[in-house]
């Protein structure tokens, strides 16, 4: 996953980098509506979802967003 996001370059304040769970388990990255990687194994995905939606997310504000929808 560093490795992904170091390829991604500089990033500003404002681009979407989308991260999407796939059906069979893998995790894709796309930045600016480009496809940029994808990574296997749903141990990524269970990781991903405790830092923002476990008992304690990195960001309480995201977490809430998350699971309104925004």
């Amino acid at each position: 996953m560093e490795k992904l996001f170091k390829d991604l370059g500089d990033v500003a304040e404002g681009d979407a980098i989308d991260i999407d769970f796939t059906a069979d388990g893998a995790t894709s990255v796309s930045y600016k509506g480009q496809p940029k990687g994808s990574i296997p194994g749903a141990d990524l995905q269970h990781a991903l979802l405790k830092i923002w939606l476990g008992p304690k997310p990195v960001q309480e504000d995201v977490k809430e967003a998350l699971l309104k929808g925004r």
